[in-house]
């Protein structure tokens, strides 16, 4: 009886012990100074038993980052389906007399995000694009290249984006029609710290462009340069640092008006097979202008977008403004009277209503996170992750997050700790923010609930990174 006695307070012992190793890895934490004046939110919880391991400050409102594309991606999974593909149509307007068409090609946009990437071997578009109407027999166009982006309406940049996102490639504003991820590259020569950069070339080229740069050259190792210019505008200033002595170091921004560029890509490719446009490359956004006959139109071609559980796997996996962002919007399309950001940020309140969350848990201006004005809770964020847990389309959303120690932006998070393999979520972060959120599966197949959110700390992100780690390592290995 007494060797019982002392087994069972050694138990008791054991289990006390065990569940104070997460509040002190917790008190650990904000204990270090770079997280003195910090704001920071946690939760941990089991969701096989309805257990919390640990939440500290869940209620407060901090900036998501891009973990807010798991609001975004998942009510777009839920909406359309993982089979979905969004459409791209080549017309002609008029008719075709001895291989001259007497009228316009259009180009129909339906708001696919992938057309013409690389992400997903797209780019031979151009191509079937120029052989479709090749193969009508067409040798000669009297009329333009239009490149119809109406879908999205006039307006479809976020607003509460800032100056300095908007000319780079995460900063690339979505659009009906896209081309090329919406994104150019700048290619730079560098010399010794402190000469100035030199543009040797531009890919895509994109007519009118002016681009003015005063970027030097530093003893640094990463892209410290930005590029400002607003959409639609064709200036371009480039200001910052770039690592020296590079014979070529690539800088990605974001296209003017990808519409635009399409139409002109299509016609130069017409021009090289000897097809002749005697009009001109032109874009149109706004649903209200009429430059062609839409009831007159013959159809040459259909393009489809790979599935959306594939562009949302791309999405989480490597943080993808831009879809996140096209996806908003075509929840705006299918919900709303009107397609704009603010449309589609209600759209996306209504789904996470439909869920039985609570909308106050979020104010929210965007899609994919880039807005420092976004701002949800600890606690709003957890409780769509465990409605998602619940729902039909679990396993599908979960195999479009990138895995700890494995893939995509959680490629170097994780490893060498119990996170690696075992976490699969989406990581968030901007000048001061870090945070992360997904399930982790444990090795008796139980699965774990994560979200941390860390704003305004003091250190470099490779820090804040490694002491996440640290913490999530601590409290998951029990």
């Amino acid at each position: 009886m007494k060797r019982f006695a002392i087994l069972l307070m050694f138990s008791l012992w054991q289990v006390l012990s065990l569940a104070q190793i997460p509040s002190k890895a917790l008190q650990y934490f904000l204990s270090l100074p770079q997280y003195r004046n910090a704001n920071f939110g946690l939760l941990v919880k089991d969701l096989a038993n309805d257990s919390l391991i640990i939440s500290y400050n869940i209620n407060t409102y901090l900036i998501p980052a891009s973990i807010q594309k798991l609001l975004t991606t998942y009510c777009a999974l839920a909406t359309f389906g993982p089979n979905h593909r969004f459409a791209t149509d080549l017309f002609y307007t008029g008719q075709i007399k001895d291989n001259v068409l007497y009228g316009n090609i259009v180009i129909k946009g339906h708001g696919d995000p992938t057309l013409g990437s690389r992400l997903f071997d797209d780019t031979l578009i151009i191509d079937q694009l120029a052989n479709a109407i090749a193969s009508a027999g067409i040798k000669t166009i009297t009329g333009n290249i239009i490149a119809d982006a109406t879908i999205f309406g006039p307006d479809p940049v976020p607003h509460k984006w800032t100056w300095e996102d908007l000319g780079n490639y995460y900063g690339a504003a979505p659009s009906g029609l896209c081309i090329y991820d919406n994104t150019y590259k700048i290619i730079f020569r560098t010399g010794r710290p402190g000469s100035k950069a030199q543009i040797t070339g531009i890919e895509p080229q994109i007519p009118g462009l002016v681009i003015r740069s005063y970027v030097h050259s530093a003893r640094i190792r990463s892209d410290q340069s930005y590029i400002i210019g607003a959409p639609f505008t064709f200036e371009r200033k480039v200001i910052g640092r770039l690592p020296a002595y590079r014979s070529r170091f690539t800088v990605k921004g974001s296209i003017p008006d990808p519409a635009l560029l399409l139409a002109q890509e299509l016609k130069k490719r017409l021009t090289a097979k000897n097809i002749i446009v005697n009009g001109e490359p032109m874009s149109i956004y706004d649903p209200g202008t009429t430059v062609y006959e839409a009831n007159n139109m013959t159809i040459l071609l259909r393009h489809y977008s790979p599935p959306l559980s594939d562009i949302i796997a791309r999405t989480n996996e490597k943080s993808i403004n831009l879809y996140a962002e096209m996806m908003l919007l075509h929840l705006a399309n299918k919900y709303k009277d009107t397609v704009s950001t603010q449309a589609g940020v209600s759209a996306l309140y209504q789904c996470l209503s439909n869920m039985g969350i609570d909308t106050l848990d979020f104010e929210l201006y965007d899609g994919s996170g880039l807005s420092r004005y976004n701002n949800l809770t600890v606690k709003g964020l957890s409780s769509v992750l465990e409605q998602i847990y619940h729902g039909p389309y679990y396993q599908e959303f979960v195999s479009t997050l990138p895995v700890a120690g494995l893939n995509g932006t959680l490629k170097y998070f994780g490893r060498g700790t119990v996170l690696e393999n075992r976490f699969h979520g989406k990581s968030g972060s901007m000048r001061h923010v870090r945070n992360y959120a997904g399930y982790y599966f444990t090795p008796d197949n139980r699965v774990l609930l994560v979200v941390v959110i860390t704003n305004n700390f003091r250190c470099s992100q490779s820090r804040a990174r490694h002491d996440i780690e640290t913490l999530l390592n601590q409290i998951l290995s029990q």
